[in-house]
């Protein structure tokens, strides 16, 4: 491992500067990247159809469908590109890592990740409430999703707008939850020190990543609508796809800005820690050992 050879140069960038790189990094790592989206939303895309598609079919709720699914996969957004962080983190420094490899690896992180996504970001209480609307009464199913399911998806969002490297912290550096030793570092002080310092920068970030966010999306809905309108899929099939597109564009999405979060981790760490002066210390040493050897 080479601390001094990144696939990115290390130096702080500004949130417009961060997302332009977004496209390059996912330029050179999109087969990796690709895949394990696919492999992280795929179970989730399943469920969440599971729960709400029978929507699209209603005539009175097609509005609700395209409203709570979005919901859906906004508060599953970080879990479900628990994959693509991983690698990016490895990939910063070892080349590229293996897909397979990188899924074993988180699957392999405690039982805390899957707590603090499921449970204290509200991925869980979302998939419930979609779980127990009523497909024979629409007054219910507008109730939910009109006001709890937003209500929930909210405090979720809120969350990860205070909190939003999380994902970051348990899967790359790997640091135990807690501990009483006031030295060591543990994820409870890691996470404090890296989002309290620069809080009102990282709800900065979190505002303008929703409202880069929301119009990409229709903009990937666009591109679907158009191969569609190419291909005459909708005519030679008979029946509407935009159900299926507007599940495969927000994930898109999706993809996208976990890549942007991790550049933005990454760019936290340089302003509040030093980090590039600190890797190059590191590389140095290991420089000054090999030679010693």
């Amino acid at each position: 491992m080479r601390f001094d050879k990144t696939f990115i140069a290390i130096r702080d960038r500004s949130i417009l500067e961060i997302f332009d790189l977004s496209l390059l990094v996912v330029t050179d790592h999109f087969q990796a990247l690709f895949w394990l989206l696919v492999i992280g939303a795929t179970p989730w895309v399943s469920l969440d159809w599971w729960l709400v598609g029978w929507m699209s079919d209603t005539d009175d709720l097609t509005g609700l469908y395209y409203w709570v699914m979005l919901l859906l996969i906004v508060s599953q957004a970080q879990i479900g590109t628990s994959f693509m962080t991983h690698y990016l983190g490895q990939a910063m420094f070892v080349g590229r890592p293996g897909i397979w490899k990188t899924v074993k690896s988180v699957f392999g992180t405690g039982v805390y990740f899957w707590w603090s996504h499921g449970v204290l970001r509200m991925v869980i209480p979302v998939v419930l409430c979609c779980g127990l609307v009523n497909q024979d009464n629409p007054e219910t199913a507008l109730l939910f999703g009109l006001f709890l399911i937003p209500g929930l998806a909210a405090i979720g969002l809120g969350v990860r707008a205070l909190r939003p490297f999380v994902s970051e912290i348990l899967l790359l550096e790997k640091t135990p939850i807690s501990s009483r030793d006031d030295k060591q570092v543990c994820f409870q002080r890691r996470s404090r020190t890296l989002h309290v310092a620069g809080n009102s920068d990282l709800f900065g970030r979190f505002v303008i990543s929703a409202m880069i966010a929301l119009p990409l999306g229709f903009a990937c809905l666009a591109l679907f609508i158009t191969i569609d309108s190419v291909l005459n899929v909708r005519s030679s099939s008979g029946r509407s796809f935009l159900p299926y597109y507007w599940i495969l564009a927000q994930w898109m999405v999706a993809g996208f800005i976990c890549v942007a979060r991790f550049l933005s981790y990454i760019d936290t760490r340089i302003r509040q820690e030093g980090w590039a002066v600190e890797l190059r210390m590191r590389a140095e040493a290991r420089l000054l050992l090999d030679a010693i050897e």
